[in-house]
């Protein structure tokens, strides 16, 4: 606007055209004005996650903040450490692609300040299979339990072995079972990564004396070595702890 005055005061960004015109005659003459907005530079940015873990395939919106919240441009530029491992799209969706770690960075186009996002991406676990769904022990007697994890990449292949009784049997943080007591319970193997993804098997208990009673059946034989008693059953060889032969 100008006033009678001539005094120009800006109004909004553009370019204007300002006229003084004579009143006798009309004589004129004129003054171009460009109006611009003021500049509010960008102070900083901030990430809403700066740590994440991923499995294959998924996906995960990052947003950045840019400061002060008035800032002129506010645009962010998104780069990844390692396009092998995950994308990010112009916007901070980040996609998951392979195994291993990527670095996701935000820069803002005015003053290249930067946050970032480290992201680990897994492979998880599918399925467990044991070497056996049925064990058969006496007392005192132990069996190795041996869980394998697929796919053979996941990335973490860890175990956690529980038993529902352990007044019948043990089993310890290796899958080692130990036979206490006559009876039936049941053992499983849980993927460390994902409690949904488990796997159990039986454990069936009998006493000592049926054992040694009965080792001239076709499944299993009696052995002696160094006064320890042993029990080979299908081709396994078990101690029969508590018994000894001097």
């Amino acid at each position: 606007t100008v006033s009678a005055s001539g005094m120009v005061t800006a109004v909004a960004a553009g370019q204007v055209v300002i006229f003084a015109t004579t009143e006798d005659g009309n004589y004129a003459d004129s003054c171009s004005i460009v109006v611009t907005v003021p500049t509010v530079a960008v102070s900083g940015i901030a990430l809403d996650i700066h740590n994440a873990e991923l499995s294959i395939a998924d996906t995960l919106q990052l947003t950045a903040t840019v400061t002060p919240a008035d800032a002129t441009n506010k645009n962010v530029v998104w780069t990844t450490s390692n396009e092998a491992v995950a994308t990010v799209s112009a916007s901070g969706m980040v996609t998951a692609v392979a195994a291993g770690q990527v670095v996701i960075v935000a820069t803002t186009e005015d003053g290249n300040y930067t946050d970032s996002c480290s992201i680990v991406v897994t492979v998880p676990v599918e399925t467990i299979k044991l070497n056996t769904d049925t064990v058969k022990l006496n007392v005192g007697e132990t069996f190795q339990m041996v869980a394998v994890v697929y796919p053979e990449n996941a990335t973490n292949k860890d175990i956690v072995w529980t038993i529902e009784n352990e007044s019948i049997a043990t089993i310890d943080e290796n899958g080692l079972i130990t036979a206490v007591s006559e009876g039936v319970t049941g053992i499983t193997a849980t993927a460390a990564d994902n409690p949904d993804i488990w796997v159990s098997a039986n454990v069936i208990v009998s006493a000592v004396e049926s054992a040694l009673d009965n080792v001239e059946s076709s499944t299993c034989t009696k052995i002696f070595e160094d006064g320890q008693v042993y029990i080979i059953r299908d081709g396994v060889k078990i101690t029969v702890t508590g018994v000894r032969v001097e």
